[in-house]
């Protein structure tokens, strides 16, 4: 297995919705956010906007993009700035390819990219605290809960907002839905 990360081509975008159907698939193995799975996958003009690295299986070694028929996507992840800061707008992996470092590989090719547009930057994310593959695994990464009390202060007017919509949009009592950074990536 040969894993590759670049910049995502515009004819790749609609592909990304199947990767984000079957990385939500695994909200199913918990009851109270199954809902999850039916959650709309993100439009292709908002990833548009965004700065997106897609994770590909190469089985050529090959690193040009029109070598379609022999490279699968895998996984993508998609970066925005918010407030000036670097934010994770999404990490999606292939059920099938999640638990083998893919994840890990496109969360520091954003990390990486993060630096290069900003310097030391600090990197931030909205997600479920608790659930494993979502605030425990980024935690694992480094990343840390920002306070309710200091999302507007610590990340901006804007994180706040945004927080307080993913909030409406994830409405799961029993699992809290948080902001979380990594201050200062370093090389």
């Amino acid at each position: 297995m040969t894993i590759s990360i670049r910049p995502a081509i515009a004819t790749e975008l609609p592909l990304l919705a199947a990767i984000e159907v079957s990385a939500a698939s695994c909200f199913a193995l918990l009851p109270e956010l199954e809902s999850e799975c039916d959650y709309p996958t993100l439009p292709i003009e908002l990833l548009r906007q965004f700065e997106v690295f897609v994770a590909v299986n190469d089985t050529t070694g090959a690193r040009n993009a029109t070598l379609a028929t022999e490279r699968q996507l895998v996984g993508f992840i998609a970066l925005r700035l918010l407030d000036g800061t670097p934010f994770v707008a999404k990490v999606s992996v292939l059920r099938q390819w999640q638990q083998q470092g893919v994840g890990k590989a496109l969360l520091r090719q954003l990390e990486a990219r993060a630096r290069e547009i900003c310097g030391q930057a600090t990197i931030s994310l909205t997600t479920y605290r608790d659930v494993p593959w979502n605030g425990v695994w980024y935690s694992r990464m480094g990343y840390k809960e920002v306070l309710d009390e200091d999302v507007g202060t610590v990340l901006g007017a804007e994180h706040f907002a945004l927080l307080s919509r993913s909030r409406l949009a994830h409405n799961h009592e029993a699992w809290a839905w948080v902001a979380m950074a990594k201050p200062a990536v370093l090389r």
